[in-house]
């Protein structure tokens, strides 16, 4: 379990403005065996807004520039919560996630409480038989470690599918958005990937806005 107190940003808090914040995530992983594992989680998060307002908004699944096509809009607010479910399977090569969020956030004065939520899925196989590595005491995924690394092998390479939906809309303000990710990863080391994707993306602004993209990630660490 995890627990984490925040305040605003020290250029803020120069305005004499005094949000604050409180999360915490906690996991549990009922069956954890070599290459085996169920895992469940949830989360909370409590904020107090400083400047009576907020706004959630997102870009589609891939960052190229910074348009946000799902928008709630200015929310007139004194506080929010959010609240976070999540589970996920590792069975060797294959693995499964999801996960559901939900934010209601408290009107400032007279305005109107509203409600925001998203759910997120999620799965992958080991086209060269390795495991995601999940870590218990984390309640996370670890790096993949190719059994063959480049050098004496042809490293490690997954396919992964993904859907989302983010619904911003409520009382006939903000809009939704879904969207379709499928992709091939390439883990040559422990420490290197390569990462092929295609999105197809379909926000509802009023009118459609819908497109295609495919997205190249060259990753080191060290």
């Amino acid at each position: 379990m995890h627990v984490g107190f925040m305040t605003d940003s020290a250029d803020k808090a120069s305005r004499n403005t005094d949000g604050w914040g409180v999360n915490s995530r906690m996991t549990f992983a009922p069956l954890l065996e070599k290459r085996k594992a169920i895992h469940f989680g949830t989360s909370f998060y409590y904020r107090e807004e400083s400047e009576g307002h907020i706004r959630f908004a997102d870009r589609p699944e891939i960052r190229v520039d910074n348009t946000k096509l799902v928008d709630s809009g200015l929310v007139n607010a004194d506080a929010y919560t959010v609240l976070g479910l999540e589970a996920a399977g590792v069975w060797g090569p294959v693995s499964v996630q999801a996960d559901f969020n939900r934010a209601d956030v408290k009107g400032l004065g007279e305005a109107p409480g509203k409600s925001f939520w998203g759910i997120s899925a999620a799965a992958t196989y080991m086209l060269t038989g390795e495991d995601r590595n999940y870590q218990g005491q984390s309640g996370a995924f670890g790096r993949i470690r190719p059994d063959k690394p480049l050098g004496g092998g042809t490293g490690a390479w997954q396919l992964a599918a993904r859907y989302s939906y983010l619904d911003l809309e409520d009382q006939g303000q903000g809009n939704r958005m879904k969207n379709l990710t499928f992709a091939l990863n390439w883990i040559p080391t422990d420490h290197t990937r390569i990462q092929i994707n295609y999105i197809h993306f379909d926000a509802d602004c009023g009118g459609e806005d819908r497109g295609h993209a495919i997205g190249l990630r060259v990753q080191a660490d060290w």
